[in-house]
C-alpha cells in the first residue's frame, strides 16, 4: 500500500505532467502533418524537448521523493 504522502506527490506530479504534455501531444503531430519543414524542425522539436524535460523532471522528482 502507498502512503498518503506518496499518493499526494504522485497526484500533484501527474496533474502537472498532463498539463505540460497534452498540448505538445496535440501540436507535434500537427507540425508533422503541415509539410512545412520550418514547423517540423523548429516548433515540433521545441515541443518534443519540452515534453521530454517535463517527463524527466517528473521521474527525477518521484525517484528522490
Amino acid at each position: 500500500r502507498w502512503s498518503d504522502q506518496s499518493r499526494k506527490v504522485l497526484s500533484h506530479n501527474l496533474r502537472w505532467l498532463i498539463l505540460a504534455i497534452l498540448p505538445a501531444a496535440i501540436i507535434i503531430p500537427m507540425t508533422e502533418l503541415s509539410g512545412d519543414i520550418y514547423y517540423q524542425n523548429g516548433l515540433g522539436r521545441l515541443l518534443f524537448l519540452t515534453a521530454s524535460l517535463a517527463i524527466g523532471e517528473t521521474v527525477a522528482e518521484r525517484l528522490t521523493a
